[in-house]
């Protein structure tokens, strides 16, 4: 039922953003207010409990995608895409009204966040050691690709245009492999 109730909770949040009420929670779950209380103290817990999940979710995502099979520069579009297709609940202008109403989250977010970014910079070292990228390269990279995605956010996902955040980034990450990429005796 937890799980019942923290996907509903998800729907109704993106359709309503924090306005709900565990009324209309309820109602569409056709469920007892009392139901929901046995599972949550709250509406902050409730809501709480959905964001770390859901952010606990992308950070597994992320992972996946960096062990993944495949090249550098396919990965790293799967890895800067990835969020775009799943939990439209953790990003954009939502998202931010959200940490800020739910401050007790912010620090388990900027966790998993710098979590997520040691794990790529990591990956980006790997692939270094292998012979992917030039070691001097690696910090370029990082830098260029975080920022490139944090602006994309404001500018695309917070107005929810997917497609524009797509492209941005398939860009930026083929405008630095064409530059990092290491070079054959033809080139």
């Amino acid at each position: 039922m937890k799980e019942r109730i923290l996907a509903a909770a998800e729907a109704v949040l993106a359709e309503t953003g924090t306005q709900f009420t565990m009324d209309t929670l309820a109602a569409r779950l056709n469920i007892s207010k009392r139901t929901l209380y046995e599972h949550f103290s709250s509406k902050e817990e409730l809501v709480e409990d959905l964001l770390l999940a859901k952010a606990r979710d992308w950070s597994d995502l992320y992972r996946a995608v960096l062990a993944s099979d495949g090249d550098l520069p396919t990965k790293l579009t799967r890895y800067f895409t990835a969020q775009t297709r799943v939990y439209p609940l953790i990003r954009g202008e939502l998202a931010w009204k959200l940490v800020a109403s739910y401050p007790q989250v912010r620090a388990q977010l900027e966790r998993l966040g710098e979590e997520d970014r040691r794990a790529l910079k990591e990956y980006l070292h790997v692939c270094a050691r292998q012979g992917e990228l030039a070691e001097e390269d690696v910090e370029v990279f990082f830098f260029v690709l975080h920022g490139t995605f944090l602006e994309s956010m404001c500018l695309h996902l917070g107005h929810g245009d997917e497609a524009a955040h797509e492209e941005l980034m398939k860009g930026a990450i083929r405008m630095l492999w064409q530059g990092a990429a290491p070079k054959t005796e033809e080139d």
